[in-house]
């Protein structure tokens, strides 16, 4: 294998800076005397010029070789809406700018003290058939073991602003047939990983234990619960669209406009995938509920809760989480 192709592969495999760094010193590099900037490319030549210099080339491969063995897992995160993009970006360090079939990503490492996440971000627009195709094409571009879709949705019943859903399942509520009687419902239905969903569960139990020690002012709710996803913003409890909701779907704890489509893509990969989605809102006096900044809250919980949970997944896991899909 030439030079380059050897550079280009780990690009491939390392392409973050402090990972680099790392596997640098792992083979005994001086780092101080290498420039860890510019392209993965770049770095790599740096590092292999370096190496040798000392002889040690293959030192440096056996190194990322074994850190590529360690590396636990890649996900990928979509978002709808930029004040959910910015929620999720905020708990990612060493964040690089990559493009994909026009998709612009940002991926990052989650936690900052270690490389056990490499997470993608991207902002995806709304509705189902965009989040569907923007699904497929981080799959195929990233292959991530963990595929999630995290943002705000209207929330239907128990849950308040601030709260945090992730779905059981997730039903294409306006799929089905009109009669001369009217509109009667024949839903799409996809359910999240079984892996994700004990996960998430496990998150709420210890979240809700955590919130409970605290001020009911100061905290939030976890469910775990099935979610509606449609084409319509809801923004009234009296509308046909909330009515239909209630009378047929009434265990569907919000409303959004992206997790059918993304699921319907998820599901036709090996990629563990669910949806966490935070309350922004009741339906009722939705524009007052956006202007005191329920959209940027429930952003934020929903993205705590979504880290949260890869964290728990990379705690002495050795297993891949789709495994259990």
């Amino acid at each position: 294998m030439s030079e380059s192709s050897i550079r280009r592969l780990l690009a491939e495999q390392h392409p973050v800076a402090a990972d680099i760094r790392q596997i640098a010193a792992d083979a005994g590099l001086d780092v101080g005397r290498i420039v860890f900037q510019g392209s993965a490319e770049n770095m790599w030549f740096n590092v292999l010029e370096e190496a040798a210099k000392h002889r040690s080339v293959d030192r440096i491969l056996q190194a990322a070789r074994s850190a590529a063995a360690l590396r636990v897992h890649t996900a990928v995160i979509l978002t709808a809406l930029e004040v959910e993009y910015q929620a999720v970006r905020s708990h990612l360090g060493e964040i690089q700018e990559r493009t994909h079939l026009g998709t612009v990503y940002e991926t990052g490492r989650f936690p900052a003290a270690a490389p056990i996440w490499r997470v993608s971000v991207a902002e995806i627009g709304p509705h189902n058939p965009g989040a569907a195709s923007a699904a497929e094409r981080a799959l195929s571009y990233f292959k991530p073991s963990v595929i999630l879709l995290v943002g705000i949705a209207g929330g239907l019943k128990d849950v308040a602003i601030g709260d945090v859903v992730c779905a059981t399942k997730v039903y294409g509520y306006e799929s089905g047939k009109e009669t001369p009687d009217g509109f009667r419902p024949r839903p799409i239905v996809f359910n999240t990983s079984a892996a994700l969903l004990s996960r998430a569960r496990a998150e709420k139990r210890r979240w809700n234990r955590e919130a409970r020690a605290l001020s009911v002012l100061t905290t939030f709710r976890v469910f775990d619960g099935p979610i509606a996803a449609g084409e319509k913003v809801v923004a009234s409890s009296l509308s046909s669209t909330a009515i239909l909701l209630r009378e047929n779907y009434s265990d569907a704890l919000a409303v959004e406009m992206e997790g059918v489509g993304f699921l319907a893509a998820a599901h036709a990969s090996q990629a563990a995938c669910m949806v966490i989605r935070g309350i922004s809102d009741l339906l009722d006096r939705k524009s007052e509920a956006d202007a005191i900044g329920s959209q940027e809250i429930a952003s934020h919980n929903a993205a705590l809760i979504a880290f949260r949970m890869l964290a728990g997944l990379g705690r002495g896991r050795a297993d891949d989480p789709s495994s259990a899909d």
